[in-house]
């Protein structure tokens, strides 16, 4: 039993409430003695169990400072996905279509016209000259143009292949 509760130990990220829970397992066993053992072994694993599954679901629903979400652009109900910077001239600037009005929480999809939760507040989106289903913004932070695709455009450029 002793090797069942070391592995335990050893196995469990939130080793620090549950170390304790064991060591205190630990101490009632020795007072008990031999009679009493397998009584309460099956007391211990009746706890164990849900103590087990509640740290396991905990640890599956904790949040992260790194959680991903898309970068999205709302324009004319159109939706428009980030697709990082254009480099190597592969896009150019043709004309402006207005300026970011509106940015939400990074975890929420933006619904108005020229909302962004990505982009900030004035950054300028414009058309680009080589293809009707991207659009460029210009950053205001970096000066960096990035390049955003309608939701469908991987979808028709990979059937015309």
């Amino acid at each position: 039993m002793d090797n069942e509760i070391v592995l335990i130990q050893q196995t469990s990220h939130v080793s620090g409430r549950l170390a304790l829970i064991l060591t205190l397992l630990q101490n009632s066993i020795a007072y008990i003695g031999e009679g009493g053992v397998k009584m309460l072994r099956k007391t211990i694993l009746s706890l164990l169990i849900p103590i087990f599954v509640l740290v396991v679901l905990s640890g599956c629903n904790s949040g992260s400072s790194e959680s991903s979400y898309g970068a999205y652009l709302i324009i004319d109900g159109k939706e428009y996905t980030w697709q990082g910077d254009i480099e190597n001239n592969e896009f150019t600037v043709a004309d402006k279509i207005g300026e970011v009005n509106n940015k939400v929480d990074k975890e929420v999809m933006p619904k108005d016209n020229l909302s962004s939760n990505f982009l900030e507040v004035g950054e300028g989106i414009y058309t680009s000259n080589e293809d009707s289903k991207v659009v460029i913004v210009k950053r205001e932070h970096d000066g960096n143009y990035d390049k955003f695709t309608e939701s469908d455009y991987y979808k028709e450029h990979k059937s015309e292949d």
